[in-house]
């Protein structure tokens, strides 16, 4: 509560006398920062002496919002996969160009059979599925299918077979078994390397009740008349998906040869020794497709199936100098 002196005429009195006021002006609430605050004189009126203030001043600024910047999430950079360099490459079939089965260099066994030409589905380019680009080799064999070359067989091979007698390879091929490759007690060979000797392969990879195996056949220059077999599964048959695989081979009759076989890109056999036959003249060259003879020697085996397809895309042949990259299937 202040006190403030004031000058004013109370009726009747016609003479200024001095009055002590008490007025109830209460403490303005300034908020930060501080008000100006102006006061306008007091104005009264002579029925009741009441003083009147009027107050103006500045208010406390509003608030500062912060607002931060929205978050931007960059999106993920676009990679795209170098592509493989090939190189060494001896032979490289891939079936993509329309004439491939006729004119790229692929000899196709079934049409030098004695009988005639073979089937019309025993090997045709198929447009259903591809390891890589768009088509791919089918193979199909029947067991009525005509003998070639004394038994069944469905197969295809680099037109020209000449290879040194002990040389260093790479070789690439993918295979595609559909859900109808059902699991047979008796064996087919899908690659096979063969001589021109007209002997066992020495080198070969089969299929057997539903197993994946690596099949050596060779002898020795301390025992010619004695033919070595090793058999080894390297894995399950898996079906409706590719199979890749990159072998190696330094053929030789001695210590120095090796053998190695990656399996989707899994090392899955190494083997190091005598892997080809003493005293041939002919390297060993590769061949691909079907080759199930248990069908032609029908009283040494027991098969519990007619017919096999299977499609190989991607087949590579590299030099000595070739490394796996350079066959491997895929892009």
């Amino acid at each position: 509560m202040a006190t403030k002196q004031f000058s004013i005429k109370v009726p009747p009195s016609t003479t200024e006398q001095t009055i002590n006021v008490l007025v109830n002006i209460p403490d303005p609430i300034i908020s930060v920062p501080q008000p100006i605050v102006t006061q306008s004189p007091p104005s009264y009126t002579q029925a009741d002496a009441t003083e009147t203030h009027t107050i103006t001043g500045t208010t406390a600024p509003p608030p500062v919002v912060v607002v931060p910047p929205p978050v931007v999430v960059a999106p993920p950079p676009i990679v795209t996969p170098t592509p493989i360099v090939r190189a060494n490459l001896i032979f490289d079939f891939t079936c993509e160009q329309e004439d491939a089965l006729t004119k790229s260099g692929v000899k196709l066994l079934n049409y030098y059979n004695s009988f005639g030409k073979a089937a019309d589905y025993s090997i045709t380019r198929s447009a259903n599925i591809a390891r890589t680009g768009k088509y791919s080799t089918r193979y199909e064999l029947r067991n009525t299918d005509a003998d070639v070359f004394g038994s069944k067989r469905t197969e295809a091979a680099r037109a020209s077979n000449d290879e040194p007698t002990l040389a260093e390879r790479w070789y690439g091929m993918s295979y595609y078994l559909p859900n109808e490759y059902v699991p047979d007690t008796a064996p087919e060979l899908l690659t096979q390397w063969q001589s021109l000797k007209g002997v066992s392969p020495p080198l070969a990879i089969w299929t057997k009740a539903g197993k994946w195996a690596i099949d050596q056949k060779f002898n020795l220059a301390t025992d010619l008349n004695t033919l070595k077999t090793v058999n080894t599964v390297i894995g399950d048959c898996e079906t409706a998906r590719w199979t890749d695989f990159v072998v190696h081979v330094k053929w030789s009759i001695g210590s120095d040869g090796l053998v190695e076989v990656w399996k989707d890109g899994v090392k899955v056999f190494t083997k190091s020794g005598p892997n080809t036959y003493f005293g041939i003249s002919t390297g060993n060259y590769m061949k691909t497709g079907i080759y199930k003879w248990p069908w032609a020697h029908t009283e040494s085996y027991s098969s519990n199936t007619t017919k096999r397809v299977i499609y190989i895309d991607d087949v590579r042949i590299g030099n000595e100098k070739a490394t796996y990259n350079d066959v491997r299937p895929g892009n």
